[in-house]
């Protein structure tokens, strides 16, 4: 639990002011609207909507933070999962480093060298109230400008970064492994150059590393840093 805690007050801490916040896997959508005050702007009417919901206030009063959710809207999955998308989307060019005195937007820092965080396993409640053991990871963005560390939902990173920079990995000996697309896999073959070409699995193939979830049984090209190619 105290685990649990203390990525809840990570993730909250990093949000900046007026930004959306969705916890994986909980089809809602809420925003940060003081200094440790979080409002719910709409969830899902799903089977265990209100339970997590719940369990998030619980969650957020235990670090000291106020959650308002006399407002909040109750939508359709359908909808909810489509609106958190669309409020990500039209609000991520406006998110700003959350220290106090840094006006740097997140969209302008360096987020090719944001690192990929494995927070550990977390019981996660599924819409159909099935209780399931999951891996939860997150990215860590620096600000160029103060230094911040500033923690991000995939989700989040995605809608920031764009895909490409979603969709690649760059493990701690510098290999880099970039997801391919069918016709990307064809050209990459017909070139002669299928062998920089892999299937990934959980781990990387030279050192070991972890991959994200999303990096995992995805046909990947992987490029060696120069000067390492005997690897």
């Amino acid at each position: 639990m105290d685990e649990e805690i203390e990525m809840y007050e990570k993730a909250l801490n990093s949000i900046g002011m007026n930004q959306p916040w969705s916890p994986p896997y909980h089809n809602a959508c809420y925003e940060r609207t003081g200094e440790k005050e979080i409002t719910l702007l709409f969830r899902s009417d799903g089977v265990n909507s209100q339970k997590m919901h719940d369990e998030i206030t619980r969650t957020v009063e235990l670090i000291d933070w106020e959650m308002i959710d006399s407002g909040g809207s109750v939508l359709p999955p359908e909808e909810a999962a489509h609106r958190i998308i669309q409020s990500k989307q039209d609000a991520s060019r406006n998110w700003k480093c959350p220290t106090d005195d840094c006006e740097e937007y997140i969209v302008t820092m360096p987020l090719e060298e944001a690192k990929w965080v494995n927070m550990g396993e977390q019981e996660m409640v599924q819409p159909d109230g099935q209780s399931v053991s999951t891996e939860r990871w997150g990215t860590n963005v620096t600000c160029h400008s103060c230094g911040q560390e500033i923690f991000m939902e995939p989700n989040d990173y995605a809608v920031v970064a764009g895909d490409d920079l979603f969709w690649t990995y760059k493990a701690t000996n510098g290999v880099t492994y970039t997801m391919l697309s069918r016709e990307s896999i064809v050209d990459l073959i017909d070139s002669g150059a299928g062998e920089s070409l892999v299937l990934t699995g959980t781990f990387t193939p030279f050192c070991k590393d972890v991959f994200p979830p999303h990096m995992r049984g995805a046909p990947c090209l992987f490029v060696v840093p120069k000067g390492d190619e005997e690897e």
